[in-house]
């Protein structure tokens, strides 16, 4: 691909089509306001966007684990949590999610 004088080269024109895409989409910026914003906060208002949705995505993760009773105990945890539990005493059935930590 040959370089290109005036304007973005293709790679850098699908990078910001992606970009504008996600403003308009999500945040129903228009196109002019797009292309007139600096480079810094395009960037910005696409790393809160990014931000936000991970914020969402574990929060309705952690109440998804909540409705189906499950605990979030890291792995090394594990066994001091049984170690607690006294054999003579029955307790409720509970379902452990791990993650490694």
């Amino acid at each position: 691909m040959a370089p290109t004088f005036f304007g973005l080269s293709s790679t850098d024109r699908e990078v910001f089509l992606e970009e504008a895409f996600l403003l308009q989409y999500h945040l129903k910026m228009t196109y002019s306001d797009i292309r007139s914003l600096p480079l810094p906060y395009r960037r910005w208002f696409i790393t809160r966007l990014s931000d936000e949705f991970k914020k969402r995505s574990d929060a309705q993760k952690k109440a998804s684990d909540d409705s189906k009773g499950l605990v979030d105990i890291p792995m090394g945890e594990v066994m001091d949590s049984m170690m607690q539990n006294s054999p003579g005493q029955p307790q409720a059935p509970r379902t452990l999610k791990f993650r490694d930590k």
